[in-house]
């Protein structure tokens, strides 16, 4: 058995601790524990590879990987919650000391998650030394055009200021569990989104009311509370609308005819959105991003109404939207198959050629399983008329893929499989809702981004 100077001991034993919380955190945090902390928590068990290999991982490199030093702990808030569980719902912990129990979704089929707290709950930001950074992107390939962030100690994101490629303006404070972002939409609309206690308050311009409340709970998106012109979100029958449609306004996604608060309210939702998917650290998260609409139609034209945007821990996606994971790698598979082509296609076809393998990969399961698979949908397609339309038809429009999750979250998944740069667009919601709303009714829908993975 090798044994190593106290010296190297001491390192070793420091990098398998960190190794060990790390990876704790990444799968709690992520859903997968990446490969630096996999092979730093080999070095630091094997003596004999700490002392041989150790210079390829660098215990400075390995600390800065930290998410967060604390959490708040939220629970699914229904019955099946456990009463210990209940009563630690909204408390602050420290990763470093977990409460009695464990940290959330360690215990036996736990469905809690740990929510980040930004900072130091004992120290107010005003006595940090906060580090101030700045970025700009001079290649025009980026969403964003410059990043201004204030970091604590920690690494935490305290406030962030940023300028989109197409000149939305996103300020963002992150203070607790408390998140806030002011956003100014190129046409100069503004909208905030204040964030506390699981709760989004949703504000547009400098109004004190807000426009709605909306929730990530255990059945996914709810709205909780709704201004007039948003009323409809409460209801659930399968026209929201019917035949009544307040102020005669057009869709909150921002549909044709005179524009009200939603449409603001919806380009900035699918702002945010994208920059949370493009630099989700410097907006105080690295979750998977998601951002949620219910569609509706007042008898006429189909639209799409803004609910929420958030970001998702691993336990939270797993318990909404199930098939992320088969989607994932029936992308990267199809990227894999297409990679001897890639060479002889533009952006265009390689995009078009991933899509359709996508398509081929899932219609093959469905033939196959077709009871284990009768709840995704691929490339479902309607021409201009709204009415079915076959794959590739011209001028129709398509969708990559659907989960239906109508009978335990209320919701259909949508999964945009993406192989270029382009982000989500209020246009492409509202395509999105035409579809939905055809195929399953006036229901809540949610987006989540695929990308290969390489």
């Amino acid at each position: 058995m090798v044994r190593l100077p106290r010296a190297l001991e001491e390192k070793r034993v420091k990098l398998l601790a960190l190794a060990q919380r790390r990876a704790f955190e990444s799968y709690m945090r992520y859903g997968h524990v990446p490969e630096l902390h996999k092979q730093a928590a080999a070095f630091a068990v094997d003596a004999e590879k700490a002392l041989g290999s150790g210079a390829d991982v660098s215990l400075a490199e390995f600390t800065r990987l930290k998410p967060t030093t604390y959490y708040t702990w939220r629970s699914a808030g229904d019955e099946r919650v456990r009463s210990s569980h209940a009563a630690h719902a909204g408390q602050v912990f420290s990763w470093a000391s977990p409460p009695a129990g464990g940290h959330p979704g360690t215990a036996p089929n736990c469905r809690c998650w740990p929510e980040p707290y930004y900072g130091d709950p004992r120290i107010a930001n005003t006595l940090l030394q906060l580090v101030h950074e700045q970025r700009v992107d001079n290649s025009g390939r980026e969403h964003w055009a410059s990043i201004e962030t204030l970091a604590r100690p920690d690494g935490s994101v305290a406030e962030s200021s940023i300028i989109g490629s197409d000149g939305t303006k996103f300020r963002s404070s992150f203070s607790g569990s408390s998140v806030r972002h002011a956003i100014t939409l190129p046409t100069g609309g503004k909208v905030r989104f204040a964030t506390t206690g699981g709760v989004q308050t949703t504000y547009v311009g400098d109004e004190v009311a807000p426009l709605l409340e909306s929730a990530w709970t255990a059945k996914g998106p709810s709205v909780l509370r709704a201004r007039r012109e948003l009323a409809f979100l409460l209801r659930n029958p399968t026209d929201p609308f019917g035949d009544v449609f307040p102020y005669n306004e057009p869709g909150p996604g921002g549909g044709t005819g005179p524009v009200g608060p939603g449409a603001s309210v919806g380009a900035a939702l699918v702002a945010l959105y994208n920059m949370l998917n493009a630099v989700g650290a410097n907006l105080g998260s690295a979750d998977v991003p998601v951002v949620a609409f219910k569609a509706w139609t007042n008898g006429k034209e189909t639209d799409a109404a803004p609910v929420l945007v958030t970001t998702l821990t691993a336990e939270q996606l797993r318990l909404s939207c199930k098939r992320l994971l088969d989607v994932q790698t029936w992308t990267d598979q199809a990227a894999v198959e297409l990679t001897p082509q890639r060479s002889t296609m533009d952006a265009t076809r390689w995009g078009t050629a991933v899509h359709k393998r996508v398509k081929d990969i899932i219609t093959a399961l469905q033939n196959s399983f077709p009871e284990s698979n009768n709840d995704i949908f691929a490339e479902l397609s309607l021409d201009g008329a709204n009415g079915d339309a076959h794959y590739g038809k011209l001028g129709s429009t398509r969708l990559d893929v659907l989960e239906d999750r109508r009978e335990d979250m209320g919701a259909i998944c949508v999964y945009d499989v993406k192989t270029g740069n382009a982000g989500l667009t209020t246009a492409r919601i509202k395509q999105i809702a035409q579809v939905v709303a055809k195929k399953f009714g006036g229901v809540l829908f949610y987006v989540l981004e695929v990308r290969p993975n390489r």
